[in-house]
């Protein structure tokens, strides 16, 4: 009989241990206590199994009251605060499709306080009919409350666990998580992708990608060969087409509409591809629904629609982008410098003040994260970026 309590009892000690480990670290947390820990210690948080960037977005957006909010998916993380001069959170990742984008924008319109410009930033992806779409009806993930323990998150947590991938040292945080250092940014980490990569967003909603930049990871594309390989093989999110999807279009309709009854002024920003991947679908005879869209913006948006599609059009480089189709932080920095937008006017820094800024970072793909620890980039590219 003892023998079968001690099979019981001790995988559930070491269960609950791992799920108080788990709250320790904030990878198991509300998403409003994450939140509020964020505004006071400007925290950088990155769950690495149990996350809801939508609802994490939003309480983002409620508790700071922003002025200027960006929406999109995560080709848009890495514009940052640091651009504009008002106050400004980033809500990348929490409008993964336009059906996701309309959700977001009908929780947005429960606010009291609501942001006086909506940067919309555009997939193109997103108007192919060809692209093989995600099912934009099921977005189960977005009742998670950031605080229950489920199988998958034990599971995922316990296959990095027995793979050595959580280092021990992060056990002293069971006893002591008032703060919680990053070798990659040192400043407060929430959450395993924050504490172990150094990845995740910061206090402004953007993302900081740590160790991806800063050598302790390898690149998945590497000289944008995968995306170079997604093109050559007409898959994942680079599905060739000839036709626009009219019922995204309508879908856009829908969102525009649904932002123009809150009297909220907006821009839509069609981002850059990298330069060198830019040039194999310029003007490719397969992917004339490209043009299309822009086509289609510029009528019915006018001067509403910004289109940075174009690399050239903000002077960015390969260096300054993630992978083949992420663009960086000083990329943005350039696009909102060479903008003309009437709507922007009193929401970003002063010229002389970006210049600065994008000189500083010039060739760098994202801004200097910790001016008193200097982390040098690494050239994944292979093209000599970033050298001294």
């Amino acid at each position: 009989m003892k023998k079968w309590i001690l099979i019981f009892i001790l995988p559930s000690f070491f269960i609950l241990i791992q799920y108080f480990y788990l709250i320790r670290v904030f990878e198991i947390k509300k998403i409003e206590d994450i939140v509020n820990r964020q505004i006071t210690n400007r925290s950088i948080y990155g769950a690495a199994f149990n996350s809801n960037v939508f609802k994490y977005k939003l309480l983002l957006i409620e508790k700071n009251k922003p002025e200027i909010i960006a929406l999109g998916s995560s080709t848009v993380m890495t514009l940052e605060q640091k651009i504009f001069s008002k106050k400004f959170i980033n809500a990348g990742g929490a409008m993964n499709s336009l059906d996701e984008g309309i959700l977001f924008i009908n929780e947005l319109k429960k606010f009291t306080n609501r942001p006086k410009l909506l940067i919309i930033n555009l997939d193109f992806w997103w108007f192919n009919v060809t692209y093989d779409k995600y099912n934009f009806k099921n977005f189960d993930y977005h009742t998670n409350k950031g605080n229950n323990l489920n199988l998958d998150t034990l599971y995922n947590f316990n296959k990095s666990l027995f793979s050595a991938q959580i280092p021990f040292e992060t056990v002293k945080y069971f006893f002591q998580n008032k703060y919680m250092n990053s070798k990659f940014s040192n400043e407060d980490s929430l959450g395993l992708s924050a504490l172990i990569k150094g990845a995740g967003y910061r206090h402004d909603g953007s993302y900081n990608y740590g160790g991806l930049l800063y050598g302790d990871e390898v690149s998945d594309d590497e000289q944008f060969l995968q995306t170079k390989n997604r093109i050559n093989n007409e898959n994942a999110r680079f599905q060739t087409g000839e036709f626009l999807d009219e019922e995204q279009l309508r879908k856009l309709e829908i969102l525009i509409n649904k932002i123009e009854e809150m009297k909220i002024d907006y821009i839509i920003l069609m981002p850059p591809l990298a330069n060198s991947v830019f040039t194999i679908i310029d003007k490719n005879p397969k992917y004339l629904f490209v043009e299309k869209i822009f086509k289609h913006l510029e009528i019915n948006y006018k001067e509403k629609f910004s289109n940075f599609f174009n690399p050239l059009n903000s002077d960015t480089n390969n260096c300054e982008f993630i992978d083949g189709f992420h663009a960086g932080s000083n990329t943005f920095a350039k696009i909102f410098n060479n903008m003309t937008n009437k709507y922007l006017k009193n929401f970003v820094l002063e010229k002389k003040e970006l210049d600065l800024l994008i000189i500083k970072n010039e060739g760098k793909t994202q801004f200097i994260i910790n001016e008193n620890k200097i982390l040098r980039e690494v050239d994944f590219l292979k093209l000599g970026c970033n050298k001294d």
